[in-house]
């Protein structure tokens, strides 16, 4: 588009200004010489020309300038980032072609849990009633006449003996019969139950939250009674996963592991969504694990399976979000899909979720 304007290092009305003073001066000389002329005709011919020059002059210090505006559409940038870390190599159970037995049980609803199951239930409850007694053991005393405070102790009190109670009913849901542990085990889980029934339990329940009974739960270490027995207990657990993964590594080779998986779905969103928006994007490529690698739209398995050194480390998110910060800042990428694991560590007590997921940045 094309349009006029004035374009001078002075502003239109400072010229508008000194014009007209300038004008008025010529006219009063111009007046003065017309009385000592034989010729008056040629003052006013002679005011013209200089009001010309004046006129010319003003005319260039205003700049006048043609302005042609070319107006072009800046895309906007899309980012796809996918993990090709360690934790993409893992046999996932969530459709069923894994190998890790303690996913398989965690995946169950609670009415098919097997009995194994209901070890790391146990030692998650524990965890969280070892957690809350540190948390009430750190809270500040000498202020007891606070009812706010009180009130405060008691319900992280009552939250304990909760998780505590949840833990020995999990314990003695256990079918002792299931043949899941051995001898020795079994010996040492019935300990760990009378434990913490008879002598945990009844702890926490005879605390007293005042100031005299935070002191004695600072001087009596009761928190070491339950990081013994959580430890016991998640050993136990341990166990009985480790003879369950044993028993299914025969057909692990068969079996695909997440980035395998994820590629082809990779690939076909490639072909189904990403290649037709690249004449309205720009779109931006990465496989990230320590560091995020540009790749492109015909290089998704080279970059994510067919890689020459295997990747050492777990699921390395900051790399991607770097990433995206910088071509954000850059002003290349304006929103952003990346696809990682859920879960990156042998689970603990975790349920299972679907092996992968998607999450989407915008900036």
């Amino acid at each position: 588009m094309k349009t006029f304007a004035l374009e001078g290092r002075f502003p239109v009305s400072s010229l508008i200004g000194a014009g007209l003073a300038v004008v008025g001066l010529l006219v009063f000389v111009a007046y003065k010489e017309r009385r000592y002329t034989t010729k008056p005709k040629w003052i006013w011919v002679s005011l013209g020309m200089r009001l010309l020059v004046v006129a010319l002059t003003l005319w260039a210090l205003a700049g006048p300038t043609d302005v042609i505006e070319d107006k072009r559409t800046k895309p906007k940038g899309f980012g796809m980032f996918v993990d090709r870390s360690a934790s993409m190599t893992i046999q996932d159970v969530g459709d069923g072609t894994g190998n890790v037995a303690r996913w398989i049980d965690a995946a169950l609803p609670d009415e098919n849990q097997p009995s194994q199951g209901l070890f790391d239930k146990a030692v998650g409850a524990l965890t969280g009633a070892r957690a809350t007694l540190k948390q009430l053991a750190g809270m500040p005393i000498g202020k007891d006449e606070e009812s706010t405070l009180l009130e405060a102790r008691e319900r992280l009190l009552g939250k304990g003996l909760g998780a505590l109670d949840a833990c020995v009913k999990h314990m003695e849901a256990f079918d002792i019969g299931s043949g899941s542990l051995d001898q020795g085990e079994l010996a040492q889980f019935e300990e760990l139950r009378l434990i913490i029934k008879e002598q945990l339990v009844p702890a926490l329940e005879r605390l007293d939250v005042s100031e005299s009974g935070l002191r004695s739960l600072a001087d009596v270490d009761v928190e070491d009674s339950f990081t013994r027995a959580e430890q016991s207990l998640r050993a136990i657990a341990d166990s009985v996963y480790s003879r369950l993964d044993d028993s299914l590594t025969t057909a692990a080779a068969e079996r695909k592991n997440r980035i395998t998986m994820v590629t082809p779905w990779v690939e076909a969103f490639e072909e189904e969504w990403l290649a037709p928006q690249e004449k309205e994007l720009r779109i931006g490529r990465f496989a990230f694990d320590a560091e995020a690698v540009p790749t492109s739209s015909t290089s998704w398995r080279k970059h994510l399976v067919d890689i020459d050194t295997k990747p050492e480390l777990g699921t390395d998110l900051g790399s991607a979000i770097e990433q995206a910060a910088r071509e954000a800042a850059a002003g290349r990428m304006h929103a952003g899909l990346i696809v990682l694991p859920m879960a990156h560590t042998t689970p603990e007590g975790i349920h299972a979720r679907p092996p992968l997921r998607c999450l989407e940045c915008r900036s």
